[in-house]
């Protein structure tokens, strides 16, 4: 889901004025490098993982005890991302059924429509076979009118 949400929202403010920030930078840099690795793999990451990708595994268990992020089983979490994942695949679905029923009711009136084209075009055909009879009726045979 990586490429459906490429990115996800950074608020500096929260960033300067949270608990990370009083963290040595190596600390931060491996949470923010941790919350891409997790947003990337569509917030479903093993701790195993994240310690073979980022080489960090001292700083992950301190990540974890400072309850930076949480590990659920062998499953690390984020709640701010999962949060956010939430809140935008809630979104989508909103989207999604808004658009299904948009494109029944445009279904339905193009259905409505073609009906009235083919009740017209009976008319227009019925009117036409009077037409071409009441021609033949008044044509001859070497294809000029009677008199």
């Amino acid at each position: 889901m990586a490429k459906e949400l490429p990115f996800f929202k950074f608020n500096a403010t929260e960033w300067i004025t949270g608990n990370i920030s009083y963290e040595s930078y190596e600390l931060q840099g491996v949470f923010i490098k941790l919350c891409a690795e997790y947003w990337n793999r569509s917030n479903k990451l093993t701790k195993e993982d994240a310690i073979k990708r980022l080489k960090e595994p001292k700083l992950i268990e301190e990540l974890i005890k400072k309850g930076y992020i949480k590990q659920k089983r062998k499953q690390i979490k984020i709640n701010f991302l999962d949060t956010e994942r939430e809140e935008i695949q809630a979104k989508h679905l909103k989207l999604s059924e808004s658009g299904r029923k948009g494109g029944l009711s445009t279904a339905k009136a193009r259905l409505k429509h073609k009906e009235i084209e083919i009740e017209i075009d009976k008319e227009v055909d019925k009117d036409k076979d009077k037409r071409v009879r009441h021609w033949n009726e008044n044509i001859d045979v070497n294809g000029f009118q009677k008199k």
